[in-house]
């Protein structure tokens, strides 16, 4: 499987992890107490800082690929990009609406649900459906010359909170994630 992938498929299974932190915020809501809304304004926060400005062109670039290698194969998978634009007003809208709860705004607690919930599944239903349908047609279509002329054109970035070093607004998510997936690490 070309390396590009393997960062995707990366990419997709750090989030869900992330979002696994969400949803028990999101659960503590939904049971009436308080959830971390400063780690739910850092989980938002990377989800613009990361996937919006990395993952999701990197992954517009393959699929333009594959639309010239193999239009039949790119057919089926629509317009990832608006798809993107679409995830990406998403998470900013609900990024808003913490901000307001934090400011002592009156939000209707079934609003701020349902918020959560739809950010989730619209997520969690993208990547599945990159996962399971575009990856395997990339993997299965594009050529060797394809995958490094797109690496070529892509400026490799550096993951906030996932990489071996996170930066240090991310640590506490970092350290929260870990925990949370008996995966701790030494923070020094």
């Amino acid at each position: 499987m070309p390396g590009l992938l393997d960062l995707l498929y990366r990419d997709h299974e750090n989030l869900k992890k992330l979002f696994g932190v969400f949803e028990q915020e999101l659960s503590t809501f939904n049971r009436g107490e308080p959830p971390d809304y400063d780690l739910i304004i850092d989980i938002l926060d990377y989800c613009i800082a990361y996937p919006d400005i990395y993952h999701h062109p990197l992954e517009d670039l393959i699929l333009e690929r594959l639309k010239k290698r193999s239009p039949d194969a790119a057919g089926p998978i629509g317009d990832l990009h608006e798809e993107h634009n679409r995830l990406m007003a998403q998470t900013r809208i609900f990024l808003a609406l913490v901000h307001d709860i934090r400011q002592q705004r009156q939000i209707a607690r079934e609003t701020f649900s349902d918020a959560a919930q739809a950010f989730l599944d619209a997520y969690r239903t993208h990547m599945r459906y990159e996962d399971e349908t575009m990856f395997p047609a990339a993997a299965e279509s594009l050529t060797e010359a394809d995958w490094a002329e797109i690496e070529a054109s892509w400026a490799s970035p550096y993951d906030p909170l996932f990489a071996d070093r996170s930066e240090r607004r991310y640590r506490r998510l970092r350290n929260t994630v870990l925990e949370q997936y008996g995966l701790m690490e030494n923070t020094k």
